[in-house]
This record gives structure tokens, C-alpha cells and sequence, in this order.
């Protein structure tokens, strides 16, 4: 992104940002394309700067309406079964070339990267956004290490090889949605929420009373609005002005995410570390945002919402089989597959399929549905760019190194997906500086920094 006078802009660039006039209506959303008549009226409502996306990204012109496409087609439940296979050999370059490292550091360095590839070894690593990603991940880890004494980092120490164990008895998925109360209580106020996304119009008025209902709700979407994370240039002062400038079923999906995280961030496990799942949750969210901003597509705060509820699933087989948890997590690490692979095995049925499932029976809106469901659908290069988005940001926030719901390896994601959402190996650094930013505000509006 880039900041320009307005005397310097031309017509045909995008908006990474907001413009809001004098009043604090908003006057062009971000991904909005500029003409000359935009520029004028921001002239006249005394801008002189504007924040833009890169030149290489401006899509505007030319561009055609998004085509509805036909579903991915799944991946072969069967592409991950040999037990005896091993992560390919990566291309990533070396550390211990670099003559500035001293040989403790090389050798810590060299450590982070052999483990750092095998978790990206799904990931094409010719590719540029791959490679430029793993430099990320292992500096960042790097800088752990350095500051715990050049103690290599947790998540990426071999755990040793847990003992086989037996697989419990398959539980149908809607038992397992029968128990699904057991997770935590929805609050009233996620009722209502629900009630009103799924009307046609959202009366303003009327929203802001819901909210108001719950003053604590009130208060945790008040510092939500006035984060880095919705990035208004001003500070909001009253959920009915937040509904003015948001939006309001922008403001309906933005209460419903912090709804949830409220109502199950006490939930405890011995399989996985909860902060870990909650600062994925929250990374995911707000990747999946920026991504939307970055393409230009609208309704971020809805890809938002599947963001940080893409792996809910996963809290509840946690929460409520504790037996089968066992037998996924360790045999995932017995056999160096993914996850999902064992949750099939196991269960007969996978986290993301579950999600879908346990969102339709809180009548979640279908979107919001769809998106969870399709999170780990094989993408084909016809796919729509609002297909991408959560996927990528999937794999993307888990690479940097933003927690995890108990994946080792990170989600396979074709080459094309990359671009296809706006990144660019120009943007790519920018875009996670944004993140950073972003999700050190959630995590500590949630309480999990």
C-alpha cells in the first residue's frame, strides 16, 4: 500500500483504505475504483491523502463481474494414507552459508528451517509467496529462539513418537450435534443476532437496542469498532453512531464473532493448546478481512466471522470426545499426516464438514455456512476469488506462525490461490505488517495476548 497526495492520483487506482467526509459518512469503501468525480468530491470534503493499493493490484479497470462457478471438487480421501510416507525433500535456501551468523546461530537457524519445512510440506516450495512466507516464519522463530537463550521454540521441537493407540468407536455427527450444548451455552443475544442477519433488511434502530441489551457485549464491540482492526479515523462513542458508519449487518457480524469467542474462549483441553486455537481463530478472521480489502471484495466482515469460526468444529470433538481426540492427534503424528485425514478415519466425517453442520443447526446464515464447508475443498483455478479467501488466509496465518487448532503441517493450497486473492510478492510483507497489527488488537481485546 501506498500513501499519495490527492493532487497526485490518478483516475483508475483502488483504495486500500476507508474515505469518510466531513459529517463521518462513508463516502467510498475500500477496493473502491477512482474517477475523476471522486477525486472532486473528496477535494471538496478537504482529503488531501489517500491510502492505495499498489499499481501491480489496482483490478479495477476492465474488470468483470465474479461468475458463480461449480463446486470444487473434494481431494481424494485417499492421497494421504500410506503410513510410511515421508514430507518431500524442501528447496528453501540455507542458513549456514551466511558468514554474519556465528556457528551457534547457523546451526539454531538451520535447526528452525529443517523444521519449519517439514510443516510447510505440503506447499509448493518453488513457489514465490511460499518461499518469501518460510523466510518470515523461521526470522520470526529465530527471534523466539533468540530470546529464550537459542532454546529452539516448542511448536517446532520433534515431539517424540507417541504410542499407538486404539481407535474408539465411530459416533455419528448427529449424536455428536445432540451434545453440542454441552460446549457452552449460546448467549441470548447470539439468538437475536442470528434473527436479525437472516432478514432481508436490518433495521438500525432496532440493532442497536439488541446490543444495548448487553452492556458488556456493548462495550467489547465498541473497542472492536475503534481498533485498528475496522481502522475509522475517528473515534465511536455509541453503538447507534457504530451502526451508522459500520453498517449494520456489517455490526450484526461483527457482534456475532465477538459473541462467540466470549461464550467459549473458558473451554479447556489436554489435546490442544486453547490459546493457540483462539489466536488462529482471531489471526484467520482478520486475514480473511484484509484479504477482502486487498480484492476488493464486499461483506469482510461476514469472511470475518467464518474466519474465526472455520475450525469451531474442532472445539467441540475436542471438548466431547476426548477418546477420539487421542486417537486423531497421536496417530496424525504417528503417521506425519494431516489432521483432517484421521478425523475421516476416526469419525467418518471431517472437522469442516461438522462445522457446517453444528452453524446450520445455530441457523447461521447459508454464506457463513458454505464458507466453513468449503475451507478445505480442493480450489481449481476457475474457482471464484470469495472461494480463496479463507483458504489462503487458512494457510497464511498458520505459516507465519499464528497458533494452530492442532495441525502439524499447514493446508495444501494451489499456486494460483495466492494472487488470486490479491497477494503479491510486492504486497506480501505489507499485507502481513497489517495483520500483525490487527490481530495484536483482538488478542488483547479477547484476553488472549
Amino acid at each position: 500500500m501506498e500513501t499519495l497526495g490527492i493532487s497526485a492520483i490518478n483516475p483508475g487506482r483502488r483504495l486500500a483504505r476507508p474515505v469518510f467526509g466531513l459529517d463521518g459518512v462513508l463516502l467510498f469503501p475500500p477496493g473502491q475504483v477512482l474517477t475523476k468525480e471522486h477525486l472532486e468530491i473528496m477535494r471538496q470534503n478537504g482529503i488531501t491523502s489517500l491510502v492505495l493499493l499498489p499499481e501491480s493490484d489496482d483490478r479495477g479497470k476492465g474488470k468483470s463481474p465474479i461468475q458463480s462457478q461449480p463446486e470444487p471438487v473434494d481431494p481424494d480421501p485417499d492421497q494421504y494414507r500410506n503410513p510410511d510416507r515421508q514430507p518431500p525433500p524442501a528447496v528453501y535456501n540455507s542458513a549456514a552459508d551466511d558468514p554474519a551468523r556465528s556457528p551457534e546461530e547457523a546451526s539454531l537457524e538451520e535447526s528452525i528451517r529443517e523444521a519449519t519445512a517439514e510443516r510447510f510440506h505440503l506447499l509448493n516450495s518453488e513457489e514465490p509467496h511460499v518461499r518469501i512466507l518460510f523466510d518470515m516464519a523461521v526470522e520470526r522463530q529465530v527471534k523466539i529462539a533468540m530470546n529464550k537463550g537459542g532454546k529452539l521454540p516448542a511448536g517446532l521441537q520433534k515431539p517424540p513418537e507417541p504410542p499407538k493407540v486404539e481407535c474408539p468407536p465411530r459416533i455419528s455427527m448427529n449424536r455428536l450435534l445432540e451434545t453440542s450444548h454441552r460446549m457452552g451455552t449460546l448467549p441470548v443475544i447470539f439468538h437475536r443476532l442470528i434473527e436479525m442477519i437472516n432478514k432481508t433488511v436490518v433495521n438500525s434502530e432496532e440493532l442497536a437496542k439488541v446490543i444495548a441489551t448487553d452492556s458488556a457485549m456493548t462495550a467489547k464491540l465498541l473497542k472492536l469498532v475503534n481498533s485498528p482492526f475496522v481502522g475509522l479515523p475517528y473515534k465511536i462513542d455509541s453503538i447507534s453512531r457504530a451502526v451508522i458508519i459500520v453498517g449494520t449487518k456489517q455490526l450484526v457480524m461483527l457482534a456475532m464473532g465477538a459473541t462467540l469467542v466470549s461464550a467459549f474462549k473458558g473451554l479447556t483441553s489436554s489435546h490442544v493448546n486453547m490459546q493457540a486455537y483462539w489466536m488462529h481463530s482471531l489471526s484467520c478472521g482478520a486475514a480473511c478481512r484484509l484479504l477482502c480489502v486487498l480484492c476488493g471484495v464486499k461483506n469482510s466482515e461476514g469472511y470475518f466471522v467464518a474466519g474465526l469460526l472455520h475450525d469451531i468444529a474442532r472445539l467441540l470433538i475436542y471438548a466431547q470426545l476426548p477418546n477420539h481426540s487421542l486417537y486423531i492427534i497421536s496417530e496424525a503424528r504417528r503417521r506425519n499426516v494431516p489432521l483432517r485425514e484421521m478425523e475421516h478415519e476416526a469419525l467418518g466425517y471431517t472437522h469442516d464438514e461438522l462445522g457446517a453442520e453444528l452453524l446450520n443447526a445455530w441457523n447461521c446464515p447459508t454464506d457463513l455456512i458454505q464458507r466453513v464447508f468449503k475451507h478445505h475443498k480442493r480450489l481449481n483455478e476457475n474457482c471464484s476469488v470469495e472461494d480463496a479467501i479463507l483458504p489462503t488466509a487458512n494457510t497464511l496465518t498458520q505459516a507465519i506462525g499464528y497458533g494452530g487448532s492442532g495441525e502439524r503441517f499447514l493446508p495444501a493450497l494451489p499456486d494460483f490461490a495466492w494472487e488470486k486473492t490479491g497477494l503479491t510478492i510486492d504486497n506480501i510483507h505489507g499485507y502481513c505488517e497489517e495483520l500483525d497489527t490487527s490481530v495484536l488488537g483482538l488478542m488483547e481485546m479477547f484476553s488472549y495476548s
